[in-house]
């Protein structure tokens, strides 16, 4: 399993407003996800999302269908209407996702405070373990898919949606990761050769408002640009070695992420053109399982 963490990959709820700038609906069609009743989630297209306007229990965000690229993809760089509308290829994948109780996962027990899970990226073949008990929704640590081979988890959490949000906020948190991973304890005692610790930082910028082009339609989005490092420390020497990568995440009301862009390694432009994922919601009924 990776070492980073990507975020959750969003819960379906209710289709918000959408306002007239977004253009008109087209032959597009929405598939395998289910609208929410509207006293659940009501989105208002007013470029904040809410407390009210985000909707992750378990029960209550059904899954959705997700079109998936895992190979190298170029994309246009993001500006305030982001075209991911355009025609699947042929090893893109069709993926029901949404959060999953933590009931009955083999590494329930690690998360005392956790409730529910998602999955990390396409790749990894991890979960990441999530929390809302301050409000907002708490990263925990991650975890295999395959019992028993790794699982880490976070000192602190890491708020990965505080709400409400909007363009112009931005936050950092520095989290060191506890636990095993590929079966391997960290922090690791070494002896007199030092303490090996990992540390991940995660740096958000919500950078801008508009509109997202998807298989399942035009939405009102918030672009929320992630910056995450992952350092191998020791006690003795310092950090010796180093992995980067960059995520853009769109998230609309009611619907959380809608789209997630993946950089390739150690991307070090924020307006990259080749990704190493993309993700976007709404897939054609010929990929559908």
């Amino acid at each position: 399993m990776r070492l980073l963490a990507l975020l959750l990959l969003g819960a379906v709820g209710c289709v918000p407003t959408v306002p007239p700038s977004a253009g008109t609906p087209d032959d597009r069609v929405q598939w395998g996800s289910v609208e929410l009743p509207a006293s659940v989630c009501v989105g208002n297209g007013d470029g904040v999302l809410a407390v009210d306007e985000v909707v992750i229990e378990p029960g209550l965000a059904p899954l959705g269908a997700f079109l998936v690229d895992p190979a190298a993809a170029t994309v246009s760089g993001l500006d305030s209407r982001w075209d991911l509308d355009f025609e699947p290829e042929a090893d893109d994948e069709a993926i029901f996702l949404g959060p999953e109780p933590l009931a009955g996962a083999w590494f329930e027990g690690c998360f005392p405070a956790g409730e529910f899970s998602a999955m990390t990226d396409f790749g990894g073949e991890g979960r990441s373990v999530y929390s809302t008990a301050t409000g907002s929704l708490m990263l925990l640590g991650i975890a295999s898919d395959a019992p028993g081979e790794s699982v880490l988890r976070y000192e602190p959490a890491v708020p990965v949606m505080p709400v409400p949000l909007a363009v112009g906020d931005s936050w950092t948190i520095e989290a060191e990761a506890s636990g095993e991973h590929d079966g391997q304890e960290y922090p690791a005692d070494f002896g007199l050769s030092g303490i090996a610790s990992l540390n991940h930082r995660y740096e958000f910028q919500v950078v801008e408002a508009g509109v997202v082009s998807l298989p399942a339609g035009d939405l009102p989005a918030l672009l929320l640009r992630l910056h995450l490092t992952t350092e191998a420390v020791n006690s003795l020497v310092g950090v010796f070695a180093t992995e980067t990568v960059r995520v853009d995440l769109l998230l609309a009301e009611c619907l959380g992420v809608v789209a997630r862009v993946r950089s390739q390694p150690d991307e070090s432009n924020p307006d990259f053109t080749t990704a190493a994922e993309v993700m976007r919601l709404g897939i054609v009924p010929e990929l559908l399982p």
